[in-house]
């Protein structure tokens, strides 16, 4: 959804966890499709993806945790 909307440039790099779904073959061919570089954080470095999940933490904490959306839609409206 991300890349329909913002319709991201060339030199794009995806952070992300160690996750399998980051990892599984469909979601690494869609970056290899989109031109997008795929960074995740080193075995055993927690800390590299700090900032993001510093972030992601905050946003639940005053925006997320604080709403009861009624549907799919309000959440989006919210969120963006």
């Amino acid at each position: 959804m991300a890349i329909e909307r913002q319709l991201p440039g060339d030199g794009l790099i995806a952070f992300s966890d160690r996750g399998e779904q980051y990892a599984g073959e469909h979601y690494r061919e869609l970056l290899g499709r989109r031109g997008i570089t795929s960074s995740v954080s080193r075995r055993g470095r927690c800390w590299d993806d700090a900032p993001r999940k510093s972030f992601f933490a905050t946003f639940k904490k005053e925006l997320v945790d604080l709403e009861n959306y009624e549907t799919r839609t309000a959440a989006q409206q919210s969120i963006f």
